[in-house]
């Protein structure tokens, strides 16, 4: 049988110390992201109120999923699910922005700003490595 060498064992050790730390950013993030997409429906009370409801209910839902990640991130052990979860939390806020945007006047729309702020969260609470970030 043929032994690891140093540089493979301290690789491997690298990325369960960073395995650790990814899984409780990502739980950080999805609770703040869950905060924050349901808060923000203040925002639309004030600038779009005539689609309050309807932009309510799609934070609403996109919450619940959230939550339903951060569960998942919870039980799963499994590490191309938890990668596929981590991708999530920065995906369905992304996602419920875009239709948003779509439906408040594309590239002009006030949404914009919150579409970046998902991003540079996401970049900076999640810690992607460089593939990841590439992806999303």
């Amino acid at each position: 049988m043929i032994s690891k060498s140093k540089k493979e064992q301290q690789w491997e050790q690298f990325e369960e110390s960073e395995s650790i730390h990814r899984r409780q950013s990502y739980k950080r993030a999805a609770v703040l992201a869950t905060v924050f997409i349901i808060a923000a429906a203040s925002l639309d009370w004030v600038v779009f109120r005539e689609m309050f409801k309807a932009f309510f209910g799609a934070r609403l839902v996109t919450g619940a999923l959230l939550l339903l990640v951060l569960f998942g991130l919870t039980v799963t052990t499994n590490r191309t699910l938890f990668r596929i979860m981590g991708h999530c939390v920065a995906l369905l806020p992304m996602l419920v922005i875009d239709w948003m945007i779509y439906h408040t006047g594309g590239g002009s729309s006030p949404y914009y700003g919150g579409l970046c702020t998902v991003l540079v969260g996401a970049t900076l609470i999640l810690r992607w490595p460089t593939t990841d970030s590439i992806i999303n």
